[in-house]
Parts: C-alpha cells; sequence; structure tokens
C-alpha cells in the first residue's frame, strides 16, 4: 500500500490524495522424490521467486500506477487553472483570478498553445485586479 498527496506549495493546500494498493500471489508445486520398487518418483521443487523479486515487481507495478494517476491529473493542469481563475473572478476575487490566469497563460506557452487573445486578457484581467474593480 502506498499513500501519497500533493500539497500546492504556496497555500499549503491538499490538493490531491489517493491511496495505490497491490499484492501479488504466487504459488508452485513440489514433490518429494520417492523410489518404491519399481516405481520411481522425481523430486520437483517449486521455482518461485524471491522476496527481493516480488517486492520490486510490486514496486514497479505501483511507481507506474502513481505515475499514470498523476499524468492524468496534471496533464491539463492549464485548464484546471483556467477554470479556477473564472471561478475566482465571478465571486469578486480579481487578485487570485489573475494569478491563477498568469499561472495558465504561462504553462500554455511553454506548451506552444498559446492564443493570441490570452495575453491581453491576462492584462485586463492583471489591472482591474489592481485598480480593484
Amino acid at each position: 500500500t502506498v499513500s501519497f498527496r500533493i500539497i500546492e506549495a504556496a497555500t499549503a493546500k491538499v490538493v490531491y490524495t489517493d491511496t495505490v494498493k497491490a499484492s501479488k500471489e504466487v504459488t508452485g508445486r513440489s514433490v518429494e522424490g520417492i523410489t518404491i520398487g519399481e516405481y520411481h518418483q522425481p523430486s520437483e521443487f517449486a521455482r518461485l521467486p524471491t522476496d527481493l523479486e516480488l517486492l520490486d515487481t510490486l514496486a514497479s507495478s505501483v511507481a507506474v500506477r502513481v505515475g499514470d494517476q498523476l499524468l492524468a491529473r496534471f496533464k491539463d493542469v492549464d485548464l484546471s487553472y483556467q477554470q479556477k481563475s473564472t471561478a475566482l473572478a465571478k465571486l469578486g476575487n480579481l487578485e487570485d483570478a489573475a494569478e491563477y490566469q498568469a499561472w495558465a497563460t504561462v504553462i500554455r506557452k511553454r506548451k506552444g498553445v498559446l492564443a493570441e487573445h490570452e495575453p491581453e486578457q491576462l492584462r485586463e484581467l492583471a489591472l482591474k485586479a489592481l485598480l480593484g474593480r
């Protein structure tokens, strides 16, 4: 079992938490050799992985699952920031709205998907926040 959480550094708020559970069961067959008269049963030993091999397999599996969850969660974080900015602006919290809009704008620019009108929108929102409108 692996539990993890993502905390927003600026506000110390927990933004995501999850637990990933994994288990693995292996079985094998062992037969003790026996000879009775002309009957001979050869010995068979189970071929089982070591504890370290099992733990390594589980750790890799859990790491991939955690990575996939985080990727899905933060893949389009710019859209999440944009939505949060819009919601904050509707509530009248223009300073925080401008901050989230700025984060969304910077991420989109780095992704190479920044729309032409976005810097102007950010400028207008920042001015409204500064002027208290």
